[in-house]
C-alpha cells in the first residue's frame, strides 16, 4: 500500500563498494520471487543479515518510494541496484508520484527529470512509474495527469535506457471494487476499474499490489479465480510488486490473524497466480517495519527472529525460482 519508503543510510552506502560487479538481468524468463529492502535495522550486522537472506527469498530485491528520491545519487534505490549488480539479483524499482506534483508543471518536470536521469545512470531492468494509480489518483484531473506523465516519462526512459521495462502499478483489491472490509467502505463489483489499464498502452507490463487480508478474513475465503481474472483485462505480462497477509492481524473481530494463517496464505500463492504467469512476485516486508496499522505486522519475520511459519513457507515457494549460486553471491 505504498507504505515502505526506505531511505539510504551510511551503512548501506558503504556496502556498495564491496564485491565484484555483474550484469543485471535484462528480462526474467520465468516467475521470480523476492522481497523489498526491509532489514530489521540499518546497522551493519542487521543489514548484512538481511542481504544473506535475500537469495532464500527468491533473489528479487525491490525498492518503492517517492520518485524524487531517485534524484539522490546515493539513494536507497541506487543501493538496491548496486547490491543487485554484485550478487546477480533482479532489482525492481518503483517511483511514486504525488498528485500534487503531477498537476504542477514545474514540479512535474523536476520529478520526470529525476526518474529519467536515474534510468540513464543505473539502467534498471524494471522501473515502475506511478504506484497504486487507481488508489492514489481518484479525481479525473489527477488521473489524466498521471496517464500523460506516464506516457511522456515512458518515452524518455526508453531513450535513456532502452532495455528498461517500464510499467504502472495498480491496487488490485480496489481495481476489483473490493473497497469494504478493512478499507472501510463497501464492496461494489460494479465499480471495478479494469478499463484504467487500457489507458497505459505503452506499458511493458502491468503490475499490482495486492493485500487480500484487507478484503477477506481467511485465506480460504479467497476465490480460486482471484488472480486469473486479471488475464480477462490485459494481454500484457503481469507482476506483483507487493503481495501480503498479516502475521498478526488487527484487533477488529474476525480480522485477527496468526503466523500459521500467514503461512496458509503464502502456500496458496502459487496455485492462485499460476495462470497469470507473473514476471515477479514480491513480499513487501521481510522484517516488520515501523509503519502504521494495519501493516506493522505484515513482515514474514519480527525483529531479531530467524524463523516463522510464513518465512518457511515463503522460502518453500521461492526456492524453484532461486538463481543465486554460492559463486554468484
Amino acid at each position: 500500500m505504498n507504505v515502505h519508503k526506505i531511505f539510504c543510510v551510511f551503512a548501506t552506502v558503504a556496502l556498495l563498494g564491496t564485491g565484484c560487479t555483474k550484469t543485471l538481468p535484462t528480462v526474467l524468463e520465468s516467475t521470480q520471487y523476492g522481497v523489498s529492502l526491509t532489514p530489521e535495522a540499518f546497522d551493519g550486522p542487521s543489514f548484512e543479515r538481511f542481504m544473506a537472506m535475500v537469495p532464500e527469498a527468491g533473489g528479487v530485491l525491490s525498492w518503492a518510494g517517492e520518485g524524487m528520491e531517485l534524484a539522490k545519487e546515493k539513494s536507497a534505490a541506487s543501493v538496491v541496484i548496486g547490491l543487485s549488480k554484485q550478487r546477480t539479483w533482479a532489482p525492481v524499482i518503483v517511483a511514486g508520484a504525488k498528485a500534487s506534483i503531477l498537476t504542477d508543471k514545474l514540479k512535474r518536470t523536476i520529478l520526470q527529470d529525476a526518474i529519467v536521469d536515474f534510468a540513464r545512470r543505473e539502467q534498471p531492468p524494471y522501473l515502475g512509474v506511478g504506484n497504486e494509480i487507481n488508489f492514489s489518483y481518484t479525481s479525473g484531473v489527477d488521473r489524466i495527469a498521471m496517464v500523460d506523465f506516464f506516457k511522456e516519462t515512458y518515452r524518455k526512459i526508453k531513450e535513456a535506457s532502452p532495455k528498461t521495462r517500464v510499467f504502472p502499478i495498480f491496487q488490485l483489491e480496489w481495481m476489483k471494487g473490493l473497497k469494504g472490509g478493512l478499507f472501510g467502505g463497501e464492496d461494489d463489483l460494479a465499480s471495478a476499474e479494469w478499463d484504467l489499464i487500457g489507458r497505459f498502452p505503452d506499458a511493458d507490463l502491468v503490475a499490482f499490489t495486492t493485500y487480500p487480508a484487507l478484503a477477506f478474513k481467511s485465506p480460504s475465503d479467497i476465490p480460486v479465480d482471484y488472480y486469473s481474472e486479471i488475464a480477462k483485462h490485459t494481454n500484457k505480462p503481469v507482476a506483483f510488486t507487493e503481495i501480503g497477509w498479516f502475521r498478526v492481524g488487527p484487533k477488529a473481530a474476525g480480522w485477527e490473524s496468526s503466523p500459521e494463517e500467514q503461512a496458509e496464505f503464502v502456500k496458496r500463492i502459487p496455485p492462485l497466480i499460476e495462470s497469470t504467469k507473473p514476471t515477479f512476485v514480491i513480499w513487501p516486508f521481510l522484517f516488520d517495519q515501523a509503519i502504521g496499522p494495519p501493516f506493522e505486522h505484515m513482515g514474514l519475520l519480527p525483529p531479531t527472529s530467524s524463523t516463522t511459519p510464513g518465512w518457511e513457507a515463503w522460502k518453500g515457494i521461492a526456492q524453484p525460482s532461486l538463481d543465486n549460486s554460492d559463486e554468484q553471491r
